[in-house]
């Protein structure tokens, strides 16, 4: 099997860091990229395809749900699984993020094996 390609989006340097260190240590998982805004993070994924992209919620220029909302629309980058991370996941929260497409969420601060099994998860679900 192919190694599961991650895209990082997070406007904090420290968490993408962290988040893109974390990933490519994991066996089969490989860190494509980081973006600090949600714009970068949609033209990234349409050129670029990735399997997984971990965003936060509250970034400039677009949100995570809006960035969520503009891949899922795309059908070139429909497939991309959205693992939805953020200090502000309340109930409503998460609810907006399923509701703009995003496969899961977690919450910041976060475990790193729970987060890595998430990416790998999503990655091997079909559809």
């Amino acid at each position: 099997m192919a190694d599961i390609t991650v895209l990082v989006v997070d406007d904090d340097h420290f968490v993408q860091q962290t988040l893109a260190s974390l990933v490519d240590r994991a066996p089969g998982l490989v860190c494509v990229g980081c973006c600090s805004n949600g714009a970068e993070a949609v033209e990234f994924v349409a050129a670029h395809p990735v399997d997984v992209v971990i965003m936060d919620v509250r970034m400039p220029v677009m949100d995570g749900f809006d960035v969520c909302r503009a891949v899922k629309e795309n059908p070139r980058t429909k497939d991309a699984k959205i693992l939805m991370i953020s200090g502000a996941l309340d109930e409503t929260a998460v609810e907006w993020a399923m509701l703009c497409g995003a496969e899961d969420t977690l919450q910041k601060p976060f475990d790193g094996e729970e987060l890595l099994d998430k990416i790998t998860e999503m990655a091997t679900r079909a559809g």
